[in-house]
């Protein structure tokens, strides 16, 4: 499997969101027509590090990981360095939702799910964490992880976004991390919503 380089392994640029059943499926095959641009579809990668690894470790005795300094923490801001036993927590609980039968998804996000099972090289992640001289910040680690979900074909993309109706509930802790540097598209029509549904 081929891989970019680390510098290449952005955290997406800007967030495809809204309602269930408004057009975030089909603006974001739009957005993926251009050349420059990929948007990927329910990573579930800022839900499950909101949510399920947030609860996680909340609800874990230091005494399970023996030493405090390595006991996982939640990453507040997205600059703090990331530890192995953090990483191996985070890929673990992603790696589990994406397996059949552990959500209730519909067909299309469990054939992508699928698929990113197999994107995924967890090796090669691990393997850029150990070679960071200076450590790793969430940021990169998540890059990195987003940009495993990218086609081959589309990994020199200027444009990486992601898709997903998820997000609306995480945003401010999008907002939060990368005030500036991303457009969050957010569809929002509760009456769209409706109408689609009929």
């Amino acid at each position: 499997m081929e891989h970019n380089d680390i510098t290449k392994c952005d955290f997406p640029k800007f967030f495809v969101t809204g309602m269930s059943r408004v057009g975030t499926t089909l603006l974001a095959a739009m957005l993926s027509q251009r050349p420059d641009t990929h948007v990927i579809s329910d990573s579930l990668v800022i839900s499950r590090l909101t949510w399920d690894y947030k609860n996680m470790i909340v609800s874990r005795a230091n005494s399970r990981y023996g030493h405090t300094d390595i006991f996982p923490v939640f990453p507040d801001n997205m600059n703090q360095l990331i530890t192995p036993v953090e990483a191996k927590l985070f890929l673990s609980i992603l790696i589990n939702a994406y397996t059949p039968g552990n959500l209730n998804n519909s067909f299309r996000n469990r054939l992508n799910y699928s698929k990113y099972i197999e994107m995924i090289d967890i090796k090669y992640i691990f393997q850029k964490i150990e070679d960071s001289n200076h450590g790793m910040s969430w940021k990169e680690f998540l890059g990195i992880l987003f940009m495993e979900l990218v086609p081959e074909g589309k990994k020199d993309c200027e444009f990486i976004g992601e898709k997903a109706t998820g997000h609306m509930d995480y945003y401010d802790y999008v907002v939060k991390n990368e005030p500036n540097d991303y457009s969050i598209y957010q569809i929002e029509t509760y009456e769209n919503s409706l109408q689609t549904s009929y």
